[in-house]
């Protein structure tokens, strides 16, 4: 497994896009304190074309359209580090249900089934009726419209490792189901989880 690391790692395209990553992070996270003007700072200066003071150029009340950028991806960056966790943990964990009970596992996947019929935009709005709308919103939304697409993922990866020797061999050593879906099989499918994300 290290050396299936090592040869990703020498991939170009992987390289470059962890550095388009970084410097995406870097300067939402840092970008705003080198600005002289504020995301919602007004001005004279409205619809100004992109210049040395406005490297972006300026809306039309005047507010600098890179620092507005920048507050955005900061905004949208802590979004998803709270939210894709939140439903890669939980989509992963419902999609393993199959393991520790059949009929579990069969009514969670129904259940993929109908979040994932579901238009994103519908589900967004749905749930910014029912919370004030606002980050929390934002972030239920995601949950909602991602966790699925990761336990159905959890659930095909489960259901090839199933039929393995090594997982007959633990339910002969009489391994419980909660040893077997962790200590075995969460192991061997965290790749096919971690390229959802």
């Amino acid at each position: 497994r290290g050396g299936r690391y090592a040869r990703a790692w020498r991939s170009a395209r992987l390289r470059i896009g962890l550095c388009i990553v970084v410097v995406v992070t870097l300067a939402a996270v840092v970008g705003p304190w080198l600005l002289s003007y504020g995301p919602f700072e007004q001005g004279p200066d409205a619809l100004q074309t992109p210049s040395g003071r406005h490297l972006l150029g300026t809306d039309e009340v005047g507010r600098d359209l890179l620092a507005r950028v920048l507050a955005g991806t900061r905004v949208d960056l802590l979004i998803t580090l709270i939210a894709v966790p939140i439903a890669a943990v939980s989509g992963t964990l419902l999609g393993l249900s199959g393991l520790l009970q059949h009929h579990v596992g069969q009514l969670m996947q129904r259940l993929f089934d109908v979040l994932l019929g579901v238009p994103a935009v519908l589900l967004g709005v749905g749930v910014a009726i029912a919370v004030n709308p606002g980050k929390l919103s934002i972030v239920i939304a995601i949950v909602l419209v991602t966790a699925p697409i990761f336990g159905r993922q959890t659930g095909t990866a489960v259901a090839g490792q199933v039929a393995l020797d090594y997982v007959t061999a633990a339910e002969v050593l009489g391994y419980s189901r909660a040893r077997i879906t962790f200590r075995h099989v969460l192991p061997n499918i965290v790749d096919a989880i971690f390229v959802r994300i």
